[in-house]
């Protein structure tokens, strides 16, 4: 009997999935490892970045300069900034603690909510019942299509590891049918870096009719508006560049999948 290769990438989902049970058991090394990194990391764009930004340009430089091609100007300059050069500093420091102590302030709220929107989407995501067996026939149609590694993503330790421009198909659920549209797009986005040329992304999800019956209370509440529509799903994967997307509408389960 022919062995199935491993797939690396399974490897890398499990040992994140180990790294963040022990980091739940020791929340304070975490947090106190997580602080000493910090500023290792790329803040990249968004609201941390521009903290950066703000927290780069809070040191006020207080001498003005005195260069001037007009004779004598450079003397009465130089005088002038040594006369108010007492009050400047005592103004520039203030100001640029009030400056730090504000960016402080607002990096700390920006990483809490941060952490509640993911928290709450991860409880959330866990609770989706898994659409795949309904669909396996499909899927498994769409692989020998096209051959090569079949990457399935329904949890954010999956969607953080998962390796770009590499899988011949990538198959997102459980994630993109809860939380803010905004998410979902990104979501989709990351999926979209991850397939090769000519592969194929495909979206399971819920049908939005079925949803009421599918899931629990807690996941209706708190999970947004639900699964989207199969034409939504074709419109969103066309815009990112997707072709002859094609969709499986069933009664309770649908597989939106395009070509890259």
């Amino acid at each position: 009997m022919d062995e199935v290769p491993v797939d690396p990438w399974r490897s890398v989902v499990e040992i994140a999935e180990d790294a963040a049970t022990d980091r739940a058991a020791h929340a304070e090394l975490a947090a106190r490892l997580a602080t000493a990194g910090s500023r290792f990391r790329s803040s990249g764009a968004g609201v941390a970045g521009l903290l950066d930004d703000i927290d780069r340009r809070a040191n006020i430089d207080v001498d003005a300069p005195i260069a001037s091609i007009r004779p004598v100007v450079p003397q009465l300059k130089s005088a002038v900034r040594k006369a108010g050069a007492f009050m400047a500093r005592h103004v520039a420091q203030q100001t640029t603690v009030l400056i730090s102590g504000l960016s402080a302030a607002v990096r700390e709220l920006d990483q809490r909510v941060r952490h509640l929107e993911r928290d709450g989407h991860v409880s959330i995501v866990a609770r989706v019942p898994d659409a795949r067996p309904r669909v396996a026939d499909i899927l498994d149609a769409l692989e020998a299509r096209n051959p090569g590694t079949r990457r399935d993503v329904g949890s954010h330790t999956e969607l953080d590891t998962l390796p770009r421009a590499d899988a011949a198909v990538i198959v997102g659920y459980r994630l993109l049918d809860v939380g803010p549209i905004g998410a979902r797009l990104e979501i989709l986005d990351r999926l979209v870096s991850s397939v090769a040329p000519s592969g194929w992304v495909a979206v399971v999800s819920i049908a939005p009719e079925a949803w009421a019956e599918a899931t629990d209370p807690v996941v209706r509440d708190l999970g947004g508006r639900g699964p989207l529509h199969p034409q939504t799903w074709v419109h969103l994967l066309e815009e990112r560049g997707g072709s002859n997307a094609h969709m499986h509408v069933g009664a309770d389960t649908n597989v939106i999948a395009a070509r890259w």
